[in-house]
């Protein structure tokens, strides 16, 4: 048989993943540390509707919850915003961060396999996660999900690919990571660790506009 002119294998459709180390998190740290392992004792507050873990401590869509740590609304927006513009995005862009939440796991807490797409609302299209307090010898990071992993039986050239069903980064305390809103992820429960909190700042991020997009 004649040698083909060219032949080519290669992984398409990657997705992007990004971390970043952010020099400010010992200054948030003492802004905010403290108030969020306080709201752990004092606001005994049940996860949100719909929410299948029992054993988290999250403020998420509580006004109550990030007022009790945010006082006048200071979670750090622009900081983020600066990083996410110099590090994620490579063009001209507009966006706005919708909705800010923070996680606190002391006493083995968790969270279920999900991801941040909302249908009644205006989808974000990417997530971030700042690991404020963070023991890399104890603490779990973030688990991310393969979104093709449940085609790669029926499909022989998908078994090919040597990509694992699931993705767990090794994180550092400082880091930001970005990444898909529609990318499912879930913490398996931590040791017992009260002297040490994990401690995440979390955000996602709608795009209005990107290089001459709207």
């Amino acid at each position: 048989m004649d040698q083909p002119l060219k032949s080519i294998r290669k992984s398409i459709f990657p997705i992007n993943f990004y971390q970043i180390n952010i020099k400010e998190n010992d200054d948030l740290k003492t802004k905010f540390l403290d108030k969020i392992i306080r709201s752990y004792t004092e606001n005994q507050i049940p996860p949100p509707s719909g929410w299948t873990t029992n054993k988290i401590h999250t403020s998420f869509g509580s006004d109550y919850m990030n007022n009790f740590v945010f006082s006048e609304n200071d979670f750090p927006k622009e900081l983020y915003y600066s990083y996410v513009n110099d590090y994620v995005m490579q063009d001209d862009w507009v966006g706005v961060i919708p909705d800010f939440w923070y996680n606190c796991y002391i006493d083995g807490d968790h969270q279920e396999r999900h991801n941040h797409c909302n249908p009644s609302t205006a989808n974000p299209h990417f997530s971030a996660i700042h690991y404020l307090s963070f023991d890399k010898n104890r603490h779990e990071p973030v688990t991310f999900c393969d979104p093709l992993g449940a085609l790669r039986c029926l499909s022989v050239e998908l078994e090919r690919i040597n990509n694992p069903n699931q993705f767990c980064p090794e994180i550092e305390e400082g880091d930001l990571i970005v990444f898909p809103s529609y990318l499912d992820h879930f913490v398996k429960p931590s040791i017992k660790t009260p002297d040490y909190p994990r401690v995440t700042l979390s955000f996602n991020f709608h795009i209005e506009m990107y290089g001459n997009q709207s």
